[in-house]
């Protein structure tokens, strides 16, 4: 779960390194419906996770045989699909944490998901 955050960018002015300038605080926490979310992916199997392909959850499909709707909303579907691989295996993997980041989510929110399940 060690999720690593990237160096602060350095660019070169003149042939002198300098700092990037500082980027807008990542937020801390999920909104109301986010969290509800991250709540109601507890009772969901990894199986419901419906395009992963996965070995994990094609065994996971076997055994629980039945399909959870996906949410409508890409960026909460997302959320969920993170939520439940990290309550499942722990660390969810490169692939799992970059389609969670390039639904907007950060890295310290994906931190705070490891906590809250």
């Amino acid at each position: 779960m060690d999720y690593a955050v990237s160096e602060a960018c350095v660019e070169y002015v003149d042939g002198e390194p300098r700092r990037a300038p500082p980027r807008a605080a990542e937020p801390l926490s999920f909104s109301e419906i986010e969290r509800s979310v991250i709540h109601l992916s507890q009772r969901d199997p990894v199986a419901s996770i419906a395009d992963l392909r996965d070995w994990r959850v094609s065994v996971a499909r076997l055994v629980v045989g039945r399909r959870t709707n996906s949410l409508a909303d890409k960026r909460l579907e997302e959320l969920r699909r993170f939520a439940i691989l990290v309550r499942v295996h722990g660390d969810p993997g490169d692939d799992a944490l970059d389609r969670f980041l390039n639904a907007g989510y950060t890295v310290e929110q994906a931190r705070l998901i490891h906590a809250m399940v």
